[in-house]
């Protein structure tokens, strides 16, 4: 039993080493990359895992402070607005593995899924640390806004390109067929937003008077 249980933590603990390995290489722009993550139903449920866990820390927290607040519309917007997020995360397994069948590519979009979800923490990483660094004393308020500008769009920036990479490599299709499935999954998060507005329309008109009132 032992022997077993360490065998399976070095196991965890390589596939861990080479998520990471993948993880900067696809960021740095190196399509071998791709080779270092699973492509398997583990691999896809272990990259989703994390953000579906930050959304249940996160949104959790916010549901019980609204429940403590007792304020029965703010905490059906709550639950909806957690459901949207999620909703977001799930969507992307299905819309890669929906062009992969379209493009007959069945057979990567496990891999392509993983290295997808797991790419994502890049940008986010680097944000941070470029958060870090303008904490350090020394910097002024303007030239504080003027880095946090230029942050901001670099993560952007960069978030759609890492985005546009690991689809891409992953499905091997062209430049076009990756910005597609790039496009597809922003409409499809700007369409569920919009679903989001239209079921809370009358709290979101009730959070807004509140607002003003507060101003």
């Amino acid at each position: 039993m032992t022997l077993n249980s360490n065998n399976q933590k070095k196991s965890s603990d390589s596939k861990l080493k080479d998520i990471f390995k993948g993880m900067l290489a696809l960021g740095g722009g190196k399509e071998e990359g791709i080779n270092l993550f699973p492509s398997s139903t583990d691999g896809v449920l272990s990259a989703l895992a994390p953000w579906i866990a930050l959304l249940v820390v996160i949104d959790g927290f916010n549901i019980l402070s609204v429940v403590q607040a007792k304020k029965a519309y703010l905490f059906i917007f709550t639950i909806s607005l957690f459901l949207y997020k999620l909703c977001t995360v799930l969507l992307i397994p299905i819309l890669i593995h929906s062009f992969s069948v379209l493009w007959h590519k069945e057979r990567f979009w496990k891999r392509t899924v993983s290295s997808y979800c797991w790419c994502q923490w890049m940008p986010i990483l680097d944000l941070i640390i470029g958060m870090m660094i303008v904490s350090l004393p020394g910097f002024t308020p303007s030239i504080i806004l003027g880095f946090m500008a230029v942050l901001m769009i670099l993560y952007l920036a960069y978030m759609i390109w890492i985005s546009w990479m690991t689809i891409k490599v992953g499905l091997q299709i062209n430049n076009k067929q990756s910005l597609i499935v790039i496009i597809s999954l922003f409409f499809s998060e700007v369409i569920l937003l919009f679903i989001l507005s239209i079921c809370n329309s009358d709290t979101l008109v009730r959070l807004s008077h509140e607002l003003s009132a507060v101003h």
